[in-house]
């Protein structure tokens, strides 16, 4: 939470989160717990519990090793090399020398994104 956030928004969360700790310590069938997910899905999810699920995205990220995976993206040694200066894709980008190409050729560009 930050400070911005008022006690309202806080007291709502929390008891969001009770409810659905309430729905995984129950394992709730998912089609009570997320139902438009479950209507959008039901193939899928069809006789899943919301601890089911928890455990199969659990295993899947352990299988990837996402927390690695996540350590390595604040890494300094992890970051792409950097094409060129802040200053020079300013100057670029005001002075117009941008190209607008199909995404499949993005690979290897830089982007143009305005800030106002």
């Amino acid at each position: 939470m930050t400070p911005a956030v008022g006690e309202g928004k806080m007291a709502m969360l929390l008891a969001a989160l009770e409810r659905f700790k309430d729905h995984y310590e129950a394992d709730s069938p998912l089609s009570a717990v997320v139902p438009a997910l479950y209507a959008r899905n039901e193939a899928r999810y069809r006789g899943y519990t919301l601890q089911k699920l928890a455990q199969e995205m659990h295993d899947f990220y352990a299988s990837k090793n996402v927390k690695e995976l996540q350590r390595l993206c604040f890494r300094y040694e992890s970051f792409p090399e950097q094409a060129m200066s802040a200053r020079d894709a300013n100057e670029a980008l005001v002075g117009g020398e941008v190209d607008f190409i199909p995404m499949s050729e993005v690979s290897g560009r830089v982007a143009a994104t305005a800030r106002v």
